[in-house]
């Protein structure tokens, strides 16, 4: 037949001393959380990878992405973000293999548009730092069933963001 939800102490709420509320601690306070997201796969993907750069001082970006980072008046973020431009190839060559990319890309866009507007920042790189908690907090949500070390987790999410920055999705282009 069927569970029987009828009588004492039972969730249908129907006899003596039934009460939703003894199951709300249960129901309805547990923090929500998925399981797994494309930045959680990205970065398992980044830690996989041999990322040593070939010289290590010869960085190659370009002059107008160097110029979008002075516009936005980058100080802290425009030295990560040019610490891990040359990881953009390996960034690229990951999200060719995740599927639906673009979602994560335009969930970076909708973090950081959320955090622009409705939280407070006092510059670029605070701006940036808010951006970079919520993505570190995404993922950390994520690791427990993965032993990925903190350091590339870190290095991972500065390569994504920098890359979001290069296709316009952080931060103001240059008008």
């Amino acid at each position: 037949m069927g569970i029987k939800n009828q009588g004492d102490d039972n969730f249908n709420n129907s006899g003596n001393n039934n009460d939703f509320r003894k199951y709300e601690k249960h129901y309805h306070n547990q923090p929500r959380s998925l399981n797994r997201s494309y930045l959680f796969d990205f970065c398992i993907e980044f830690s996989k990878k041999d990322l040593s750069p070939e010289n290590e001082y010869d960085i190659s970006i370009t002059s107008n992405i160097e110029d979008k980072m002075d516009f936005n008046d980058l100080d802290l973020f425009k030295d990560f973000f040019i610490g891990c431009s040359h990881y953009i190839e390996d960034v690229e060559t990951i999200l060719e293999d995740i599927p639906n990319r673009e979602l994560l890309i335009k969930n970076i866009n909708s973090i950081y548009k959320n955090t622009k507007k409705f939280k407070q920042w006092d510059d670029k790189d605070h701006l940036c730092h808010l951006v970079f908690e919520s993505l570190y907090e995404k993922l950390s949500t994520n690791v427990r069933s993965y032993d990925m070390i903190e350091e590339e987790a870190v290095e991972a999410i500065y390569a994504i963001m920098y890359y979001a920055f290069t296709k316009c999705k952080i931060l103001d282009p240059i008008i």
